[in-house]
This record gives C-alpha cells, sequence and structure tokens, in this order.
C-alpha cells in the first residue's frame, strides 16, 4: 500500500480532497484540458463532489478503483492529478494517466509525478503498469516513453470517443523491466531529458566531402515520390563543385555523436546577402530541427560579415522546399523584385532545365534594429514583469475597453512567482541595444503560452524574431505544429507570421468579455 504524501523534486503527491475540489474543477472545465479527456468541458462541481466522495483511501490491488493523486506544488497550488486504477481482473495490475492544469503544460510536471507514482507502484508489489494515449496527443506518448514504458500496441480506429473513432496508443512496464524512475538522470524544468540533443554545427572539412555527397543522393530520392524523378536521379555535386565551398570556409555541417555529418549547408555572397546555394539533411536525421539550425549558423556568419539578409532559391510546391523557407520566416520574392545578383542565378538554373516545376527566390532580411535571443535569466525577472503589465495596459488599449484592460490586469502576479514560472517554462527574451524588449514562452507540446512586446518598442520587427525564434527552438525540438490563443492586439502579429485562424472565443474575467483567437500553424 503506497503512503502518501510521495515528495518529489518539486512537487508533492496526496490524494485530492474536498479542499481540491474548486482547483480541480477549473482546470476539468478547461477545453484544452478536456480535449483528450472522458469528461467535458461543463464538468460540474456535483461531478467533482461525488467522484471525490467516492474515492477509496488507499490504491488495492485488484479492487477495481481510482485514486485521483494531487500534484501540489510546496505552496499549496495544484497542478494537476495523477489517476491510478487498480484493475479487477488482473491482480497487481494498475492503470495510470494524468490531467494537468494548462498553465503548468510543458514543465515536466507529468513525468515527474507520473514517475513517482509508478516507482510507488512497483515498491509496494505492482507486477504491471500499463496507461493508454490518445495517438493525436503526442505530449502524453512522450511522458510515457521517457518513463521507459514500452509501446506495445497501436489500436486504429477502435474507441468511439466524443462522437468520432479514435486511434489508441498502449504502453506497459513490469516490475521486472528494472529502470524505475529513480534510476533516470533527475529532471529539471531547464534541462528536459524529454527533448532531443541539441546539434553539434562546425565549419566542414575536406574529410566530409564524400559525406556530404552522400546525403545529397539519399535525400534526392524523395523527389521521385512526387514525380520529379530528373531531380531525384541527378548527380550530386561533384568533389570539385564542394572544394571551394570547404576551402573559403562556407559550407557548415550538423554532426552526430560520432562527428559524422548528417546535414549540410553551402553559402554564396550575392549583393551583401549570404545566398544559400544548398541546404540538405539526411532523410534518416530529418524533423530534428538541423536544416533550421544550419540556417541560423548560417544567420550568425552572415551577420558578422555585415550582410543584410538571407536568400535562397526553391521548390515552389515541394513541401519541404518553399512551405517550410516560409515557416523559417523567408518571404518569396516577385520576379519583378529581383536583384541582378539573383537574376543571375536563376537563369542558370533555367538553363540548368530547373525551371520544369515552378521555382521562387526568397529572402530573409536582418532585423535593423540588431534584435538578439536569449534564454531569460533570472535578473529579467522584473524587465519582463514590467513589459507583460506595460504590454496590456498600453497596447492592448487600441482594441479593448479601459474596463476589459483592467479585469485583464487584474492580480498582478508575484514576482518572485513570476521568475520562477519563466525559468521553469524556459522563456527565451528579446534584447535590443542591451535592454530586453520582448519574450516568449513555448511548451513541450507547442503552444505559445506567452508573446509580449515592450510597447516603446513597438512596431521594430520584436515581435516577428520573436516568432521566428519559437519556430526554430520548435524545429529543434521536433515539435510539428504550433499553436496559441491570440488577442485581438496579436492575431495580426501571428497571421504575419503564417497562422491561421482555427476558431474565435470569448471568456470572461473579472465579469468582463474578453475575445480571442485560437491559432495555429506548422512548423
Amino acid at each position: 500500500m503506497i503512503e502518501f504524501p510521495l515528495h518529489t523534486a518539486r512537487l508533492v503527491l496526496s490524494p485530492l480532497g474536498p479542499r481540491d475540489r474548486d482547483a480541480f474543477v477549473v482546470y476539468r472545465r478547461d477545453p484544452e484540458v478536456a480535449r483528450w479527456q472522458s469528461w467535458s468541458p461543463d464538468y460540474s462541481t456535483e461531478q467533482a463532489d461525488a467522484l471525490l466522495a467516492a474515492q477509496p483511501h488507499a490504491v488495492v490491488s485488484g479492487s477495481g478503483e481510482w485514486l485521483q493523486v494531487g500534484m501540489k506544488t510546496p505552496d499549496g497550488r495544484l497542478v494537476g492529478d495523477v489517476a491510478v486504477h487498480a484493475l479487477a481482473d488482473q491482480p497487481d495490475t494498475f492503470e495510470v494517466g494524468v490531467t494537468l492544469a494548462r498553465e503548468f503544460h510543458g514543465l515536466g510536471f507529468a513525468r515527474e509525478a507520473v514517475g513517482a507514482v509508478v516507482d510507488a507502484l512497483f515498491q509496494n508489489g505492482a507486477h504491471r503498469v500499463i496507461a493508454q494515449t490518445d495517438a493525436r496527443n503526442a505530449a502524453s506518448g512522450r511522458v510515457f516513453a521517457a518513463l521507459a514504458f514500452r509501446h506495445e500496441a497501436r489500436h486504429v480506429d477502435a474507441d468511439w470517443f466524443k462522437g468520432e473513432w479514435t486511434t489508441l496508443d498502449v504502453w506497459a512496464r513490469l516490475r521486472s523491466d528494472g529502470g524505475t524512475e529513480s534510476e533516470h538522470p533527475t529532471f529539471s524544468a531547464a534541462a528536459s531529458t524529454d527533448a532531443p540533443a541539441t546539434p553539434v554545427i562546425r565549419s566542414a572539412d575536406a574529410t566530409d566531402i564524400e559525406a556530404l555527397r552522400e546525403i545529397e543522393r539519399r535525400a534526392g530520392r524523395a523527389f521521385a515520390a512526387i514525380g520529379m524523378d530528373a531531380i531525384a536521379d541527378d548527380d550530386p555535386p561533384s568533389t570539385d563543385d564542394l572544394a571551394p565551398y570547404v576551402e573559403g570556409r562556407r559550407a557548415w555541417v550538423a554532426v552526430d555523436g560520432e562527428d559524422e555529418p548528417v546535414a549540410y549547408v553551402l553559402v554564396d555572397v550575392v549583393e551583401e546577402h549570404a545566398h544559400i546555394e544548398q541546404v540538405t539533411v539526411d532523410p534518416a536525421s530529418a524533423r530534428r530541427g538541423l536544416g533550421a539550425k544550419l540556417i541560423d549558423r548560417v544567420e550568425q556568419w552572415a551577420r558578422a560579415e555585415g550582410l543584410r539578409g538571407l536568400t535562397l532559391t526553391t521548390f515552389e510546391r515541394v513541401p519541404w522546399n518553399a512551405p517550410y523557407y516560409s515557416r523559417l520566416g523567408f518571404r518569396a520574392l516577385a520576379p519583378t523584385a529581383l536583384t541582378a545578383g539573383l537574376r543571375a542565378v536563376r537563369e542558370r538554373e533555367t538553363e540548368q532545365g530547373l525551371d520544369r516545376w515552378p521555382r521562387t527566390a526568397m529572402v530573409r532580411s536582418f532585423s535593423p534594429t540588431g534584435i538578439v535571443m536569449r534564454p531569460f535569466l533570472a535578473e529579467d525577472g522584473a524587465r519582463t514583469l514590467d513589459i507583460f503589465e506595460r504590454a496590456i495596459g498600453i497596447t492592448a488599449r487600441s482594441r479593448y475597453s479601459e474596463a476589459q484592460v483592467s479585469a485583464w490586469l487584474h492580480g498582478r502576479p508575484d514576482a518572485a512567482h513570476w521568475t520562477a514560472d519563466r525559468l521553469a517554462a524556459g522563456t527565451r527574451v528579446a534584447v535590443l541595444e542591451g535592454t530586453v524588449v520582448g519574450f516568449t514562452d513555448l511548451r513541450d507540446d507547442g503552444y505559445i503560452d506567452r508573446l509580449f512586446v515592450d510597447p516603446d518598442n513597438g512596431r521594430r520587427g520584436v515581435g516577428a524574431t520573436l516568432l521566428r525564434d519559437v519556430r526554430a527552438v520548435a524545429a529543434n525540438r521536433g515539435i510539428a505544429t504550433l499553436s496559441t490563443h491570440a488577442s485581438l492586439v496579436a492575431r495580426p502579429v501571428f497571421e504575419r507570421a503564417g497562422f491561421r485562424v482555427s476558431s474565435e472565443e470569448v471568456i470572461e474575467k473579472e465579469g468582463e468579455a474578453l475575445r480571442r483567437f485560437f491559432m495555429t500553424a506548422e512548423v
């Protein structure tokens, strides 16, 4: 029998009780939280009272009962709960599930709490622990994968759930598997082991050339699947083609743990811009953000060289070409807007037969203000809190009434909690001339929880810079889709970055109705 409370590095775990009801109901009513769960957003206090009153006092093997184990911070804030089900038809077998209040998503609390509960179950005689997740809920799947659960099955369209057939993933761990949470590296909000390792980018050297040619061969095969056989069958760049880039230190590679190249980029200089001649990722290393990371490295080099931006030419309709670069902040240039240098590049491509499929030239200009992105530091707490309050109090007044703004600002965050929350959230800040001018939070599920710009630095590209950085960070984490709730003020900023409105909603705060928009974009 598990003895509560359980303690982790950041949480206290114990069965939910009547005092937890109000906070419990609040997050169960959140549509984003309820989306993957058995209840609906109209969850009532009566339902909560009935559930809490029926809770057992302990998790007993074979009882068929569910126990909701609350997850609280040391100061008593309810973060969420871990549900533990003792299966009635199998001895010493338990099912677990987890729910988090939305403001605590992406901070590693689910993994920390579930890991502690699973450890306690095994230490108290459990034979097997299972979990079932909706296949669309990638964040939950990552939690169980990180806790050494096996992905035992995927039941396709097997569950009629909320009016549609859904696919379930089944996860399991045996006590005999070992690999308890205590044997995993300790989780910290600053360095989650769920995230992919940061790729190593270095300058290419002569010994890499043959590897670059092989990467190009493998990557080229993808074009055959979309009817572009001539591109798929084209020979990779020759050693003589690649050597000038290597010798001129205009070639960079992303390498694996054994220093073997898995992606590369080649750069020319065309009329004060770094022109990306080629960027290619080995298909075996795709969807790790390597292309975005290489392009960011080129930007660092180009800025140091005093260049004005990045350019490239690419296929318009190939998903991993122009649409991908658009998501990284490039914009297409009309033929009439091409410089002489880019026209020359396009003419050579026409001679090579590449115009059999639509192509375009694209540019990513550097911010003339020299905005630099970096991680949030503890000393940024006061400044970011000031930006948060002034962005609402000043900028939002252009679209919201005085009463609405006052309601939005009601309940000023405690400065110490604000700073701790920003550190835990992995907040990133935009810095201009040594001063923080904006910040953003990105959760592990791709939700942009906050994006605020200092009102004194509006219309200087801060919002666009923040969103471009969000995309680069998301790509590096393997996040495929971004989402956010945007205010009337923020909506145009997100739309310019390629976000689209999925739904509109009105929320109530302090008796005032506030309009906002749920928006999404592909990374």
